[in-house]
């Protein structure tokens, strides 16, 4: 129980990295929506990251 603990722990720490990048990319411009395409890349990155660990987790039975 505690490797899968681990696992799922270590792959959230990893995608708190770009989900932090967005936000305060997104705070240095005031939270008015003024940002440019260039700044959405840590979500962008987030999401696809968030998606990769679900199927990793919980579909690919090894």
């Amino acid at each position: 129980m505690k490797v899968p603990v681990k696992h799922i722990l270590f792959r959230l720490i990893i995608l708190m990295i770009p989900y932090l990048g967005f936000y305060f990319m997104f705070a240095k411009s005031g939270f008015k929506g003024r940002t440019y395409d260039l700044d959405e890349v840590p979500l962008y990155l987030f999401f696809a990251l968030f998606g990769y660990v679900f199927v990793e987790t919980f579909l690919i039975k090894i």
